[in-house]
């Protein structure tokens, strides 16, 4: 099988891989910049652990991956960190590097990855007794060190649900039984196993540019510059963020919706209108931080505006309020009041006093 990677032609040995190909062709390159992490063939995105001939099909004539070369005409483009999909392959293998050092370092820990910050992404750890940036670094380093290939497998689905229940990790495995194939495809090392929605870099020796700084909560991983690979991304200052974040978290928490798992079981059971009417009812009326107080702390003009969110909730275009002032000091019949004209004016509803 011949093949033009990049426009240099070469002959695909049974059982070699796109890799050994441009290592045999000189390409490999010596920064983050120049170094191929993946291929594209036919617009499809393939890892360079990708072999196009494989010993074992020689004679048969039977659909394969090998579809994507015959129609490519063996043309295969080699996808760098400048390639959105060659960074998106960077970040799934460092991703899957951070898991697997803080699982080697912590076992018992929870470690989420929480939401992308630019050019770096926040993790969330809980239950790691002794917690360190610097230990989790220095053992992201060694795995680098160590070039560990990054092969994905196939496992029957029922024993990737019945591993992750045993494992603790109910939010994934609820999350496979919604899948429709009854295969799971994963990346393992050890003990250790999890998935990637897409293709990884070769091995963890490509992950040489990286840094993680410590953060309220856990750590933030900073990836590669985009404009500049052999760099460290800028992480600007944001004093605001954690804060605002861990409302997010709360609010997630109190509406039993924290995983992609939590969303499908809501919309299965019907249940995700209500989940979104409750929420906006309670900010409607100014009391979305008053959620998780036990009734006696509250106020009688905060009971009352809680009442109103009740009735809101409900999606009416009229409220009909029977002494809704009655029995509360000044500042509660303000805020009665307040809430009513916002309600009338910002929703539209016709309220009668």
């Amino acid at each position: 099988m011949i093949l033009s990677i990049d426009g240099h032609s070469i002959e695909a040995m049974p059982d070699q891989s796109l890799n050994d190909l441009v290592k045999k062709l000189g390409l490999t390159g010596t920064t983050l910049g120049e170094k191929p992490l993946a291929a594209k063939i036919a617009g499809e995105v393939f890892t360079l652990n990708y072999i196009p001939l494989r010993r074992k099909d020689l004679g048969e004539d039977r659909p394969s991956m090998r579809r994507a070369m015959a129609a490519s005409k063996g043309e295969v483009r080699l996808l760098r960190y400048g390639d959105p999909a060659g960074k998106s392959c960077y970040i799934r293998s460092a991703q899957f590097g951070i898991f697997l050092a803080m699982g080697q370092l912590w076992k018992d820990a929870k470690t989420k990855m929480s939401c992308t910050l630019g050019s770096s992404v926040y993790f969330t750890v809980s239950g790691a007794a002794n917690f360190s940036v610097d230990a989790l670094k220095a053992q992201v380093h060694r795995l680098v060190e160590q070039d560990i290939p990054l092969i994905r497998r196939r496992v029957p689905l029922k024993e990737a649900i019945e591993r992750y229940e045993k494992e603790g990790q109910t939010d994934k495995a609820r999350l496979l039984s919604w899948r429709q194939q009854d295969y799971f495809d994963e990346y393992a090392y050890g003990d250790f196993a999890d998935y990637y929605y897409g293709e990884m870099v070769p091995s963890t020796g490509y992950l040489t540019v990286w840094d993680i700084l410590p953060a309220d909560g856990g750590f933030v991983f900073v990836y590669p510059d985009d404009q500049n690979p052999e760099t460290i991304a800028k992480v600007p200052a944001m004093p605001n963020f954690f804060s605002v974040f861990s409302e997010g978290e709360r609010w997630c928490s109190l509406m039993e919706c924290e995983t992609v798992a939590d969303l499908n079981d809501l919309t299965a059971s019907g249940r995700l209108r209500e989940l979104i009417r409750v929420n906006e009812a309670l900010k409607a009326v100014g009391m979305s931080e008053y959620t998780t107080h036990a009734p006696h702390l509250l106020s009688g003009g905060q009971k009352q505006r809680i009442a109103i969110a009740g009735v809101i909730a409900m999606e009416p275009e009229c409220i009909v309020l029977d002494e809704a002032t009655a029995m509360l000091d000044p500042v509660g019949r303000r805020e009665v009041l307040e809430t009513i004209h916002r309600l009338n004016k910002e929703k539209g509803i016709t309220v009668v006093l």
